[in-house]
This record gives C-alpha cells, sequence and structure tokens, in this order.
C-alpha cells in the first residue's frame, strides 16, 4: 500500500515536472495542453479513487469515536448546564439589586443638588453673592457613591477557580436598518468590517438572474473555465 503512494506521488511530480515549461501560443500548443489536462485529470482521479476508501475509513472511525465520547461527556455537560445556569441567574439578580441601589443613590444625590443649587438662586437674587457661591460649590461637590458588586468574581477552590466573564449579546433585528448605518458612514455608524460579502453567491445570483451591472460591482461575463476529464 505505502508503494501504490509512493508511485502516484512519484507520477504525479513526473507530471508537473512535464508541464513546468509548457506554453500555449498557438493551436497545436493549446491542443497538447488539452491532452496533458486531460492526462492530468486522470491522475487525479487515480490519486482521489486511491485515497477514498482510507479517508472514508478514517473518518468513519473518528466519527464512532467522536459519538462514544459525545455519550459519555452528555451527562456531565448537562451537569454543567445546571449549575451554571444557576450561577447566572444569582449574577443577575444580584446586578438588578445593585442597579437598584445605585439607582436611589443617585437620584438621592441629584435631589439634594437640586436643592443645593435653588439655595443658590435664591441667595443670589437676594445679593447674597457669597452664600451663594458657597452653595454652587456645595452643589458641585455632590457625588453618589458607586455600590460595590455584591458577587465575589473569582472564587478559588481546592480542584480549580472560577470567575465570571461578562459579555456582550446581540439581537439582529432589521439588517436593513444596519446596511443603511453602514452607508452612511457618519460617526458611531457600523463599520462596514462587520460584514462578509460572498463573492461566490454574488455569481449565482448574477448567473441566475442575467445581471450585468449593478453599483459596486465590476462584472465580467463569459470569463473563460477550463474542464477535462479522463476516460
Amino acid at each position: 500500500m505505502e508503494n501504490q503512494e509512493v508511485q502516484l506521488k512519484n507520477e504525479a511530480l513526473q507530471l508537473k515536472q512535464e508541464v513546468a515549461t509548457l506554453t500555449v501560443k498557438n493551436q497545436e500548443q493549446y491542443n497538447r495542453a488539452s491532452g496533458l489536462l486531460v492526462m492530468v485529470k486522470g491522475r487525479i482521479k487515480q490519486i482521489n479513487d486511491w485515497f477514498s476508501p482510507l479517508v472514508a475509513a478514517a473518518h468513519n472511525a473518528h466519527k464512532a469515536l467522536k459519538d462514544r465520547q459525545n455519550e459519555t461527556l452528555a451527562p456531565a455537560m448537562e451537569a454543567e448546564g445546571i449549575i451554571k445556569r444557576q450561577m447566572q441567574a444569582y449574577i443577575i439578580e444580584q446586578d438588578r439589586i445593585q442597579a437598584e441601589a445605585q439607582r436611589r443613590l443617585d437620584d438621592e444625590a441629584s435631589r439634594k443638588q437640586r436643592e443645593l443649587e435653588e439655595k443658590a438662586r435664591l441667595a443670589r437674587e437676594a445679593g447674597k453673592d457669597a452664600k451663594a457661591d458657597k452653595y454652587e460649590q456645595k452643589a458641585q461637590e455632590v457625588i453618589a457613591p458607586i455600590v460595590a458588586p455584591s458577587v465575589q468574581t473569582t472564587v478559588k477552590t481546592d480542584s480549580g477557580a472560577t470567575s465570571i466573564k461578562r459579555h456582550t449579546e446581540v439581537t439582529i433585528i432589521d439588517p436593513m436598518e444596519i446596511i443603511k448605518s453602514i452607508a452612511s458612514g457618519a460617526p458611531g455608524s457600523v463599520p462596514i468590517t462587520v460584514i462578509e460579502i460572498s463573492e461566490s453567491k454574488l455569481v449565482k445570483w448574477i448567473d441566475a438572474n442575467g445581471i450585468k451591472t449593478c453599483a459596486g460591482l465590476q462584472i465580467k461575463l463569459n470569463v473563460p473555465g477550463l474542464a477535462g476529464r479522463a476516460k
């Protein structure tokens, strides 16, 4: 089996050397190139036919092992999911409590600030500028305290550690609005780098609909592509 593989590789290398200096400048050379192309296609088919059962056997063995791995892992993965959902629910609830506490402190700070600003206004109207300045200074110094997170972000145990990893979730609601934002180019708009345009899908659309021109595209029709088939 190994000798067969070596033979196939050597034959492919010989073909590569044979065509290395190939040039096509006239019909005769074109005809010769066509013959070589058919020969190469035949060699490619021969190589693929030889490797196909080996690749299929390896694929089936890999799939069987992955199925056994997944079956063995399933209960542990389900256990992990149960634990994570409970921990995440706790974090979300503590975040809500923290945000509510922060909102109350911010509201209280805003209330005190408004009271001081009102006192400053009244003092200014009464001609008591020094007193008004004092109230304005105090108003500027009013800052709501920051509520510290109540969940310990990292927990170490004898067997390892867990930590909170915050991430952002995005749900696409209207793709057209995203496209409009990209097209606007305005500050803060969505950059074009977030999307990927598929040339192969564009080609299928162009061919299916007979499109010849389209804004943003350079379309070349009837581009020659060669196909060869071995007997």
